[in-house]
């Protein structure tokens, strides 16, 4: 079920699902499980394009079969400096676990694509692909409300859960959350 407005919906598209719904008990004691909102309705991403840096296009649901973690993000975010070089030591980390980092830039105009390559090399950031989402379209339906935000989408194309803000993914915690959903 596909929801529309996602975030801006916090109601029912919200709702915390019981953890034996889940067989994965979330220390909310920790930085990232204080923040993960695990979703008793699991929905489908849309299927909007997504801009890749060779100017392909890709959606969320092109990766049934592993475990994707979408994080939508910006050049011009105070919180992203710190979030996108942890992503992308993450996906190095997670290479070969069947887990997939999705970094979805919210950057516009003509050159987006060249700043946030230029962004990546400023950081050395050298794992994690160039994606654009190249309108907000894909943001738009999921309501987004400020960077980063992620979602965690699950080996069935299922988005299964949320976090606002930092999502603290350089966490033992972490780690363990996404091995659980890569193994379901």
């Amino acid at each position: 079920m596909h929801r529309r407005n996602f975030l801006a919906a916090a109601g029912a598209a919200l709702a915390v699902a019981p953890a034996s719904a889940h067989a994965y008990e979330v220390n909310t004691e920790t930085d990232f499980g204080s923040k993960l909102i695990i979703l008793a309705e699991p929905f489908t991403p849309p299927e909007l394009p997504l801009l890749r840096a060779d100017e392909s296009v890709v959606k969320l649901t092109s990766f049934t079969g592993e475990v994707v973690v979408a994080t939508f993000w910006a050049t011009w975010c105070h919180v992203c400096q710190h979030e996108m070089p942890v992503l992308d030591k993450l996906a190095d980390e997670m290479a070969g676990e069947n887990v997939r980092i999705l970094p979805l830039s919210l950057d516009s105009g003509s050159d987006a694509l060249e700043k946030v390559t230029k962004y990546y090399k400023r950081r050395d950031i050298g794992t994690l692909e160039v994606i654009l989402d190249a309108g907000r379209y894909n943001a738009g339906q999921f309501g987004i409300r400020g960077t980063p935000t992620t979602f965690f989408i699950n080996k069935t194309a299922q988005v299964v859960g949320a976090i606002e803000g930092e999502a603290h993914l350089d966490s033992d915690e972490a780690r363990a959350y996404l091995r659980h959903l890569a193994a379901a």
